[in-house]
């Protein structure tokens, strides 16, 4: 199964593999790139026990991970030995995560993982798998496969397919969940991008012919990605900014998510047979899973809202009972049935599709369909008949012989095309600012004395960058820091926190008087890096004073201090938080690269070995 591009590649010999673990198939697609080929994405199109298809089945778990709010995905799968015994032979359902901040539905049992067994050691199980599957159906159908996948996986670049509003907590997870595989070499972690799901699907859209005979440069268009097993669909909304020598795209909105996914016409499908079938001898909770589940599988795929009966086969053919609409072992549900199944989630996907298609003044030509439920002839029928009358365009793939998403989450890597995105929180940092005897914010909060004399108050607001910023995936954001210590022992493991803020307005706190941080403020991340090239260029100065150089018995004596300033440049806009300091020394401006790495929440990031104080030129903002 192959998938050309255009472009030679023009760079070492690689892999690129994409990953897409979804709640009822899970697939991956690689790309062997070698110097001055035409690259070609190939799909694993065999799997043990599924030696024909390239979508491997996964079931349906909900597994609450971090701050209440997020469903993750596993598997269970009976004729694999690794991941069966690495799960303890547990019989685990899975499902993609429902996002941070929202809650989860009410509705929806979220099963306890067993003991000692954590969503990490599913999910790197389950990665492992994967791969190491990948690697033999690479090995068996490319010459010498098996050397080139061993020479090069070492340096192969991973592509996750993530669903909308995973942020840094996820992939975190998922990313050591991939290290801790053990079959993707050192130093994965710089190897591993992240990708949303949707994102993914726009890419795979974007080959086929009919895309590309409207998409120009300006071209405005959504993506609505429906879930077919989750419970979310998400909308996002593109500008094409060029189409050569490759498809560059804009994010200009923030996306929408609604909670209409096909599952929900699952849910609708059990109560109505449940009413339908209440007093007969089916009625059994087994016999209402076995016959929603062929609802699921088969009717709600294929049903078209054109009048038709719907016949669901559950038994044997001598099975009748007319009063229940039971004949023959079949299930009969009339078109007006079916269709009530569909309607509430249709109509929430209708208006939220609306939602997302106004732009200020301007609205986009073209929706995109993507997604297990986006498959639905129905659903189809009804965003054609809602959309088109309006000028609308609905562009839908009917390439159903592989796994979109990975081999979309390859292309992406190879043409890079999101070129923007928006911002989806506010990132910034707790810090102390010089205190105003004449501010009124600054009244009945904590003193804080610096070793210069300074008097400063603590928890104020210094923003990187603001929630809903469109940002190209090249730029960062920098902000100058100041650090007050008596010691330069702690330069080589230099830890400062990063928080986030995600509510809408332009605070100056983030603390309230007490010290306690502010509704919808999170320490979220820790910025480490090694600065231990700073210490020839710092010089101690007098405790108590300003620039007044300290004496080496009082520096013996404790009585010094150091200022330590750095600027920190946040990369926002790319697939991962990612981070580097820059400094000056003797002179010369230096950077250094700089791990970002997740904190618990629910405690202060470590760092508090060094204070920060808010460059002069933003206190007034505090004023």
């Amino acid at each position: 199964m192959l998938s050309t591009l255009t472009e030679p590649y023009r760079g070492a010999e690689r892999l690129v593999i994409g990953i897409d673990v979804g709640t009822t198939s899970s697939a991956v697609s690689l790309s062997h790139l070698q110097p001055e080929a035409i690259p070609t994405i190939r799909t694993v199109t065999s799997w043990p026990d599924s030696p024909t298809e390239s979508k491997l089945p996964s079931l349906v778990l909900f597994q609450l991970v971090w701050l209440a709010c997020s469903l993750w995905s596993a598997m269970q799968f009976d004729a694999t030995a690794t991941l069966s015994s690495s799960l303890g032979g547990l019989n685990l359902d899975s499902s993609e995560q429902q996002t941070t901040p929202p809650p989860i539905v009410p509705d929806f049992e979220v099963p306890t993982l067993p003991p000692h067994v954590t969503i990490k050691r599913v999910y790197s199980s389950f990665l492992a798998y994967l791969l190491e599957h990948t690697r033999s159906w690479f090995a068996e159908h490319t010459l010498e496969g098996g050397e080139t996948w061993d020479r090069l996986i070492g340096s192969a670049q991973v592509v996750m397919a993530i669903p909308d509003g995973w942020d840094e907590v996820q992939q975190a997870v998922m990313k050591e969940a991939l290290v801790e595989t053990e079959l993707l070499g050192d130093e994965v972690e710089e190897r591993i991008d992240f990708l949303r799901e949707a994102e993914a699907s726009v890419h795979f859209a974007l080959k086929g012919e009919e895309v590309r005979e409207w998409l120009t440069p300006g071209a405005l268009f959504t993506v609505a990605d429906l879930g077919g097993s989750t419970v979310d669909v998400c909308l996002y909304t593109y500008r094409c900014e060029q189409i050569s020598p490759t498809v560059q795209l804009k994010e200009v909105k923030l996306s929408d998510s609604v909670q209409a996914g096909g599952v929900f016409v699952d849910r609708a499908a059990e109560t109505l047979i449940k009413a339908k079938l209440d007093g007969s001898s089916f009625a059994s909770a087994e016999k209402i899973d076995l016959i929603v589940s062929l609802f699921e599988e088969k009717t709600k795929r294929r049903f078209t809202g054109s009048g038709e009966m719907s016949y669901i086969k559950f038994g044997h053919s001598n099975v009748t009972d007319r009063p229940h609409g039971v004949s023959m072992g079949r299930l009969s549900l009339s078109s007006p049935e079916v269709e009530s199944t569909f309607a509430t989630c249709t109509n929430e996907i209708l208006a939220a599709i609306q939602q997302q298609l106004r732009i200020g003044s301007e609205k986009a030509s073209h929706v995109i369909i993507t997604g297990g439920f986006g498959d639905s002839p129905y659903l189809r029928a009804r965003l054609r008949r809602f959309l088109e009358p309006s000028g609308f365009h609905v562009v839908t793939s009917d390439d159903q012989t592989k796994k979109a998403v990975a081999e979309g989450a390859v292309r992406w890597f190879l043409s890079s095309a999101i070129d923007s995105r928006v911002v989806r929180v506010t990132y910034g940092n707790n810090v102390e600012v010089r205190y105003i005897s004449t501010s009124n914010s600054h009244l009945g909060r904590p003193l804080l004395q610096w070793a210069d004399g300074a008097t400063c108050v603590p928890g104020g607001w210094s923003t990187i960058v603001r929630k809903n910023t469109v940002l190209k995936s090249n730029t960062s954001f920098e902000q100058s820091y100041t650090f007050q210590t008596p010691s330069l022992d702690w330069l080589s493991t230099f830890r400062a926190p990063l928080y986030v803020y995600y509510g809408d307005d332009h605070p100056m706190w983030c603390e309230n008087k007490e010290g306690g941080l502010l509704p919808d403020f999170q320490c979220r991340f820790q910025v480490e890096a090694d600065l231990s090239q700073l210490h020839s260029s710092l010089t101690p100065y007098k405790s108590g004073s300003r620039g007044v150089y300290a004496t080496s018995a009082e520096v013996q004596a404790g009585q010094a201090y150091y200022n330590v300033e750095f600027r920190l440049r946040l990369f926002v806009a790319q697939t991962s938080l990612k981070a580097r300091l820059t400094w000056r020394e003797g002179g010369i401006q230096r950077e250094g690269p700089a791990i970002v790495v997740l904190v618990d929440s629910t405690d202060r990031a470590e760092g508090a070995q060094v204070r920060r104080r808010l460059p002069a030129d933003v206190v007034a903002e505090h004023a």
